[in-house]
């Protein structure tokens, strides 16, 4: 039995809301191909396209700035 981690309202909002991370990311985590099905059952508040390419930005400048041994570490997020 695969467990359904997307379907915990909890988990979900901690993984888009507190860690940041991008449906389509969850969605690959999960292997679904629509997590916004469950963040609107939720009502999880989705992000503006605006807002998800300025935390891409900027997530993409950290990765660039952080010295090779700590990117190692990002390899499964």
């Amino acid at each position: 039995m695969t467990v359904e981690l997307y379907k915990d309202k909890d988990w979900l909002y901690n993984q888009y809301v507190i860690e940041k991370k991008s449906a389509i990311k969850i969605a690959k985590l999960c292997d679904i191909n629509d997590i916004y099905y469950w963040l609107n059952k939720f009502d999880i508040p989705m992000r503006s396209l605006s807002e998800a390419q300025k935390e891409r930005k900027f997530s993409e400048k950290t990765k660039k700035e952080m010295p090779k041994s700590n990117k190692i570490l990002l390899i499964n997020d």
